[in-house]
């Protein structure tokens, strides 16, 4: 029915991602966080992105016999659960204030003693998304703090939201008179909903979930989003079928399709000792 009404196929790709990324956030509210180990599985658990959700539906075909399992709970969140092995590998984007490193000094409070990889998906494009026009004239985040703007947030233990706290710390700004700020959402993709539906004036996420609605975005950060890989787990066949493809150009070429990535990185591996 849609293609007859005369959408593109990379459209209703889009259309039906962004669907998969509702129903996973609405079944994590009726299912326990985590899995029982799978031998055929590979179990995610972590920060919400537009690439792992296409991985999902394409990795039958990258790793034959394998499937990828979503669950998205935050870049903390996702750390917490391998930490607990109840995960095969996690997603982050975790930048410390202290270090200005991503990921690794929250990889090594949370997993002392292992060797663990950080594998580089992207780098990604965040920002503020906007109703198409930019109708209110939002320029950055001080704007948040206009009297009756409703903002639409991510949800705690988020590496946005983290993000996002320690700019407003450092700003001086008080996020509790922002309306919509402790009502967090679990994926980019309800950000943008939000915005597209007017439930919300503005909200904060990637800049390819802005893409996805045909809404504005003022970029604000270019962050790096990092597979999180204990390294007895790294040769495992599904692993190396993932790691294998994030090398090749064909995984740049996808991944850029889905607008506001950078993929000069991807596939470079990182260890935490």
């Amino acid at each position: 029915e849609t293609l007859t009404g005369g959408y593109q196929l990379d459209e209703i790709e889009s259309a039906v991602r962004m669907a998969m990324d509702r129903w996973r956030s609405l079944a994590q509210e009726s299912v326990p966080n985590s899995q029982p180990a799978s031998p055929h599985t590979l179990r995610f658990n972590g920060s919400h992105d537009l690439v792992l959700t296409w991985l999902a539906a394409h990795f039958p075909e990258l790793a034959p016999g394998y499937k990828l399992s979503l669950q998205f709970s935050g870049s903390l969140g996702g750390l917490i659960t391998l930490a607990a092995g109840l995960a095969d590998l996690a997603g982050s984007h975790l930048w410390d204030v202290e270090s200005g490193e991503y990921n690794a000094p929250f990889v090594r409070r949370l997993l002392p003693g292992k060797r663990i990889a950080l594998v580089t998906l992207a780098h990604r494009r965040l920002g503020l998304i906007l109703p198409e026009g930019n109708p209110l004239d939002l320029q950055g985040l001080p704007d948040l703090l206009r009297p009756g703007l409703r903002f639409a947030n991510r949800n705690e233990g988020s590496g946005t939201r983290v993000w996002l706290d320690a700019q407003l710390h450092a700003l001086g700004h008080d996020s509790s008179s922002i309306i919509g700020y402790t009502q967090g959402l679990a994926t980019h993709s309800a950000v943008a909903q939000a915005v597209a539906e007017a439930r919300a004036d503005v909200g904060l996420g990637l800049q390819a979930a802005a893409l996805a609605y045909s809404l504005d975005f003022i970029p604000l950060l270019l962050d790096r989003y990092d597979l999180v890989i204990p390294a007895h787990a790294l040769d495992s066949p599904p692993l190396q079928a993932l790691l294998d493809w994030l090398r090749t150009s064909a995984a740049r070429t996808e991944i850029e399709k889905l607008g506001g990535y950078e993929t000069g990185e991807t596939g470079a591996i990182h260890w935490v000792e």
